[in-house]
């Protein structure tokens, strides 16, 4: 064998090519995840949600876990909000006071279902839960 270059066999290479495709899609998956946090999150919790309501039965559950999609669904309105206010950019380019409005409004949305969910839900509270996010909106708007 003096004098010959041994190649690996075909199988081989091709398994080295798609572990090294493999790691450069990892690398890229990772790059674009810290790019877009909260469409990674969206997209996470979107999932997240989806699997758990296929799953589970709501009767067989114990009280404790029901919370889970309720934080999922807390989740979901927080990034999609985050990210309108990121893409139209309807308050000033601060990130904090776009945390916060986003903050503000999946607590909204996320008291409301969780009001119409119990059967507590009126008009009367629709109206006292939009005035307060108006007055914090424009409390967090002034600074």
């Amino acid at each position: 064998m003096s004098g010959f270059i041994v190649l690996p066999a075909p199988e081989i290479m091709s398994a080295v090519l798609y572990v090294q495709d493999c790691i450069l899609c990892r690398i890229h998956f990772m790059n674009t995840v810290r790019r877009h946090p909260y469409l990674t999150m969206l997209v996470l919790s979107t999932l997240g949600l989806g699997v758990f309501l296929f799953l589970t039965n709501p009767e067989n559950v114990p009280v404790g876990i029901l919370v889970i999609p309720i934080v999922l669904f807390f989740f979901i309105v927080f990034c999609v909000i985050q990210l309108f206010l990121r893409r139209v950019r309807l308050l000033s380019s601060k990130p904090r006071k776009q945390r916060t409005v986003a903050l503000i409004g999946a607590s909204l949305l996320t008291i409301i279902v969780i009001l119409q969910s119990s059967g507590g839900l009126s008009g009367v509270d629709i109206v006292l839960l939009g005035l307060i996010v108006v007055v914090s909106v424009l409390y967090i708007d002034r600074f």
